[in-house]
């Protein structure tokens, strides 16, 4: 799972992955763990994402809320995690219209299954759209993190007025 996250920061570069195992080694004493990784590259854990999610679909504006001040006083790779979402919302679409956790790259089945149980491809979609239009305006924008916020907002909205569905089972 480490060297699986090493390999996801390189984008396959053999140069990068070997740079990164280098900081991350330098930053933890000689051992290689997750949280290490983590922190050395600014990025959240899978069930971070998740439980963002979860208050999205939920339109929890007061937890999405907390959770993006967190990100922005850690000092969170924004972009990051804009890809990593997109990655986790593109597997509930694959799951949605295919039923098939053969091509989840982010999600297990059971995570893919509750989760594509909570929105409809529709919403999903919306959502997809959300991220991949704030992908193209964070070289327009003085703010990244301004705009990811508005963004992730305007998401909660997609599911505003509908009861809640999201139990944490796949969390």
């Amino acid at each position: 799972r480490d060297v699986d996250l090493i390999i996801s920061l390189s984008d396959g570069g053999m140069r990068d992955a070997l740079s990164i195992l280098d900081q991350v080694l330098r930053y933890s004493g000689d051992t290689l763990n997750e949280q290490d990784i983590m922190d050395v590259f600014a990025i959240e854990s899978l069930q971070e994402k998740l439980s963002l999610i979860d208050s999205i679909v939920n339109s929890d504006v007061e937890d999405v809320l907390q959770r993006l001040n967190k990100y922005i006083l850690k000092g969170t790779d924004i972009k990051r995690l804009t890809d990593d979402l997109l990655g986790i919302l593109k597997d509930i679409l694959i799951y949605q219209t295919s039923a098939n956790s053969e091509y989840l790259n982010y999600l297990n089945e059971q995570q893919a299954s509750e989760l594509s149980a909570c929105l409809n491809e529709e919403e999903t979609m919306k959502m997809i759209e959300a991220l991949l239009n704030a992908q193209k305006d964070f070289k327009n924008v003085p703010s990244i993190t301004s705009l990811f916020q508005v963004v992730v907002l305007n998401m909660c909205l997609i599911r505003k007025g509908k009861k809640k569905v999201v139990q944490n089972n796949y969390l």
